[in-house]
């Protein structure tokens, strides 16, 4: 056969026989003629090396592939805990206190800060009664003004402030009252800062009308003190003693302070006529709120993770 037609017939079948596609005795042909063709020869190697680079090229593609998806879903946990922490810091930011005294003090202080009949605090006393830590303070500047606090616990357990109330009272003890509702019901808190001698106890005067009432009375056990009463229990108790089903309201203008042998000292222990002095109270927005702008900012974090999870 004519050397030039061998070279043609061998060109045009390289191709297959670099994809393994000829069979054996086509094999040993091609091969017998590339060895003494140099031209062939030549480009059976150029070949050669095109398909091996040929066949690189998907396993390039697969990394850089590889790549690219472990880019979006390191992109995806990143939102997510992103918006974790953020929302965590949202959180802490609300409830950042702890039931340190200076602290309520210091928190109190700032959180009135902007009302005009703002006091400086100092923490008397604090309890705790579902969830909400009632504070019992007086203001520093101010000898005749007291007041009470409210604080939420979170499940940091820290603390966030969402009302005060204060005002000047008309007893040298700093005796005042603070009616407050939880989730658990309504409470009063009673709060002294001097309750000595002869004062041992008072009363809170509960009214169902004009002439209906009835009168709980208490010791005073320790001359500073932040005492929590249940509306509840007083209402369950009243109703038990008289038999009928009536609310039952406090009526602050029959309050009234006893010595020991329960005599009515009131008048002993008042300083100042406070009708028509003003006091101060503030209040915060609800904690619901809190969570619905911590709610957004997961949600967001949830969008950015599906959209860099998604993207191609």
């Amino acid at each position: 056969m004519n050397k030039e037609w061998t070279c043609h017939i061998v060109e045009d079948l390289l191709p297959n026989y670099l994809e393994g596609l000829t069979s054996d005795e086509t094999n040993q042909f091609i091969e017998e003629h590339v060895n003494t063709c140099d031209k062939c020869n030549e480009l059976y190697m150029e070949m050669k090396t095109n398909v091996s680079t040929d066949e690189n090229i998907p396993k390039t593609e697969l990394n850089f592939f590889k790549k690219v998806k472990k880019a979006r879903l390191f992109a995806s946990v990143s939102s997510i805990i992103i918006a974790i922490i953020g929302a965590y810091l949202l959180y802490s930011s609300e409830f950042s206190y702890t039931n340190e005294p200076s602290v309520l003090a210091g928190a109190i202080t700032e959180f009135t800060s902007f009302d005009n009949h703002s006091p400086e605090a100092y923490v008397l006393e604090s309890r705790e009664v579902n969830g909400r830590l009632i504070v019992y303070f007086k203001d520093v500047n101010n000898p005749d003004v007291y007041g009470f606090a409210q604080f939420v616990k979170g499940w940091n357990q820290k603390y966030r402030i969402i009302r005060v109330n204060s005002n000047p009272v008309p007893f040298a003890s700093g005796f005042a009252i603070y009616q407050f509702d939880t989730r658990g019901g309504t409470y009063y808190a009673v709060g002294c800062a001097q309750c000595t001698e002869p004062l041992n106890g008072y009363e809170l005067p509960f009214a169902a009308g004009i002439e209906d009432s009835e009168i709980f009375s208490f010791e005073i056990r320790h001359h500073q003190f932040l005492n929590i009463h249940s509306d509840d229990e007083i209402q369950q108790v009243l109703q038990e003693q008289t038999g009928e089903v009536y609310t039952y309201q406090l009526d602050r203008s029959e309050l009234k302070l006893l010595d020991s042998e329960g005599n009515d000292i009131t008048d002993l222990d008042k300083t100042v006529d406070t009708t028509g002095s003003s006091g101060s109270g503030t209040g915060k927005a609800e904690t619901f709120l809190l969570y619905v702008f911590m709610t957004i900012v997961l949600l967001l974090g949830g969008v950015l993770a599906r959209y860099f999870w998604s993207e191609k």
